[in-house]
């Protein structure tokens, strides 16, 4: 997702307002830039149990903890996801448990820590849920091995 600055014209609501009803501003608002969505999932085709990792996608910047191409990253990543409100309900379970997109669809309150909330962007880095300074590259992985890149989908904990 793209990392979206609180300006004077987002909305306070946008944390409350019914999914359905928020603008496209509002929408990526909800957006805390942590970049858990852009790293890599797998599923297990017998359990249908989602594995998280620490992989990063090719166009997410390790630096800025933002996507270096938002606006084409579908040309250049097929699989990545446009989470919008009409596919939200098909992708928020393969979505991260703190994500505000995933939250407001199960009905649940943001944290506090969230932008929307707290009023400040900087309580997010103090959540520990930022992945920028946590994962490693796709190309790393492919050296190594991706199952030592798994990670706890609740905290970003390597297993």
């Amino acid at each position: 997702m793209k990392w979206s600055k609180l300006t004077d014209q987002t909305p306070p609501n946008a944390a409350t307002l019914p999914l359905d009803q928020l603008n496209d501003e509002q929408w990526e608002s909800l957006c805390d830039g942590c970049g858990r969505c852009c790293m890599s999932r797998f599923q297990d085709e017998l359990t249908d149990d989602i594995f998280q990792t620490c992989i990063a996608c090719n166009l997410y910047d390790r630096h800025t903890g933002l996507c270096r191409d938002y606006e084409n990253r579908q040309y250049w990543v097929p699989d990545c996801w446009k989470i919008t409100k009409d596919n939200i309900a098909q992708i928020a379970h393969w979505m991260p448990l703190t994500c505000a997109y995933r939250l407001r669809f199960e009905g649940k309150s943001l944290p506090q820590w969230h932008p929307l909330v707290s009023q400040n962007q900087d309580d997010k880095f103090l959540s520990g849920l930022m992945m920028r300074s946590q994962c490693v590259s796709e190309k790393e992985a492919e050296i190594n091995g991706w199952e030592q890149y798994l990670v706890s989908i609740e905290h970003n904990v390597k297993l």
